[in-house]
Parts: structure tokens; sequence; C-alpha cells
């Protein structure tokens, strides 16, 4: 995770959609740690423009590009296996050497780098 610089996906939405209008389709990153041959600290890193944007409209009946990573957008991680959702981070955060810290400064051992 720490050598991602560039992550990117395109997408569609039709002005016909009956979602609200900031919807928009997400992208899931599957991560885990490998340490001693076992992977630890599983779970998806999930962008969705609300959490970077607000909720102002998704563009429709249009192609958008979405860069994540290099344009730092904001992540939030769904553990496996149990465990609570954490605060949507600038991507820079899940993957420097500390990892991710919730607000009230107790560690999680949330490491993706």
């Amino acid at each position: 995770m720490g050598d991602l610089e560039w992550l990117s996906y395109e997408w569609f939405r039709s002005s016909q959609s009956p979602a609200p209008n900031y919807v928009h389709p997400v992208i899931r990153i599957y991560v885990g740690n490998l340490s001693n041959g076992q992977i630890g600290d599983r779970g998806y890193l999930i962008y969705e423009r609300i959490y970077t944007l607000g909720m102002q409209p998704a563009p429709t009946d249009q192609w958008v590009f979405e860069e994540i990573v290099a344009s730092n957008s904001r992540v939030w991680q769904n553990p496996i296996g149990g465990g609570n959702f954490f605060d949507a981070q600038p991507f820079s955060v899940w993957q420097s050497e500390t990892g991710y810290q919730p607000r009230d400064g107790n560690r999680v051992d949330v490491l993706l780098i």
C-alpha cells in the first residue's frame, strides 16, 4: 500500500437513475497485511465521492474518471471478520507508517502499508 501511487476507475451514471443524485458507483479495494505467512488486518478500503466532495450531485450521462490515490481522496475501511467501520480518512493516512488513529486516539492496529 505504501508504494501505491495511482489508482483510478471510470463510471457512468444515467440521469434516469432513481437513486439520490449524490450516489455514484463506488470502488472497494481488498487489503490485508502479510505477517509470518498469514494475512492480518484484512478489510476493504472503500471510496465514495460523498466523503471527499460532500453531497454534491454526481455527474450524469457522461463517463467520469475518478482518481483516488494521487488526489488523496478520503476512503473508509470495513474490516473483515468483525470490528468497527472506520472514519473516512485521506488515502495517505491508510498508507502511513502509523496507520489509522481514531478520533479518540486509541490505537486500533490497522496498518495497511
